[in-house]
């Protein structure tokens, strides 16, 4: 990326952090959009005037992730027809999505992983979670837009450190072949349409659970996969020999698939409750509710 300063704009561009060679930046304009004045963040400059910009956010042609913000939230965005990730800027450290909260099932089946795999950094939402409330869990991060990594720092992620890192690589070249081990493996890497048809299919499923360590859990957040959603959860069936659950999101319409890697399936009620009362934080983390779900679906899929 160029480390010289943008041209100006009307209204001009924001200071920004690009004069520091081999930091990351971006270009702030001021929009309105949706009848509302935000600051939108870019990684890349504008071209043209800022209406074109306006119209391609709008009609969902700006392909690229921006960051739009108002006076309450920063959101990950493609385009304005969907949203990947959204901090509060009064608590960046909530989980704002309903999607977010309900990926947490998986400490129903891992409760202190020693190591989290992200595929997918979107605003980071999840990081800043499992930082926070794992300190002995060593967590790394797959990215593989480097426009998302260059935002990354507008969502106040925790500094890098030995426990904590962040990859811009492809999710399907890191899990082929021999690698290290995990423990949870949480897919949320997504495109302008949804979960990224790579994914999602067999091969990819079959190469996660190869590399979980045994009773490891992958956790997917099935968005935008309505039209082939058989297809998929028949993929992911097939890849962990039928330990699949599928829960639903009761905002947004998305659907959280959860697969484990042998272990006890269906999981035992007893232990998932016990693990859910000592986990529960209130109707926004209800994972009794959760249990309930996650054994009722593990049955329904065997059958």
């Amino acid at each position: 990326m160029s480390t010289a300063k943008p041209p100006p704009l009307d209204p001009p561009v924001d200071g920004l952090p690009l004069a520091e060679a081999g930091k990351p930046g971006w270009w702030t304009v001021q929009l309105r959009l949706g009848g509302r004045e935000v600051r939108v963040h870019l990684a890349d400059p504008p071209e043209g005037d800022l209406s074109r910009l306006r119209e391609s956010l709008r009609s969902g042609r700006y392909l690229r992730p921006a960051v739009i913000e108002d006076a309450e939230y920063r959101s990950l965005c493609f385009g304005l027809r969907y949203t990947q990730s959204q901090m509060s800027l009064r608590d960046p450290q909530e989980l704002v999505l309903t999607y977010l909260r309900k990926m947490l099932c998986f400490r129903l089946l891992q409760p202190q992983p020693a190591h989290i795999v992200m595929i997918g950094l979107g605003g980071g939402s999840l990081v800043k979670y499992c930082h926070r409330e794992l300190p002995k869990t060593r967590i790394t991060a797959l990215e593989i837009d480097p426009a998302v990594i260059q935002l990354s720092p507008l969502f106040e992620l925790p500094e890098g450190s030995a426990r904590w890192s962040l990859r811009c690589v492809d999710a399907v070249d890191h899990f082929r072949g021999q690698g290290e081990p995990a423990d949870v493996v949480i897919a949320d890497g997504c495109d302008e349409r949804g979960i990224a048809p790579a994914l999602c299919d067999e091969a990819f499923f079959a190469s996660v659970h190869d590399r979980l360590r045994p009773g490891g859990v992958l956790v997917v957040n099935l968005v935008g996969a309505l039209g082939r959603s058989a297809a998929v959860l028949g993929a992911l069936r097939r890849a962990f020999s039928g330990q699949v659950a599928v829960l639903k999101v009761e905002v947004g319409g998305n659907r959280i698939a959860l697969a484990q890697r042998e272990g006890d399936w269906p999981p035992r009620a007893a232990r998932l409750n016990k693990r859910a009362a000592m986990l529960y934080q209130g109707d926004e983390f209800d994972f009794p509710a959760w249990a309930d779900e996650i054994e009722r679906q593990a049955h329904r899929g065997r059958r």
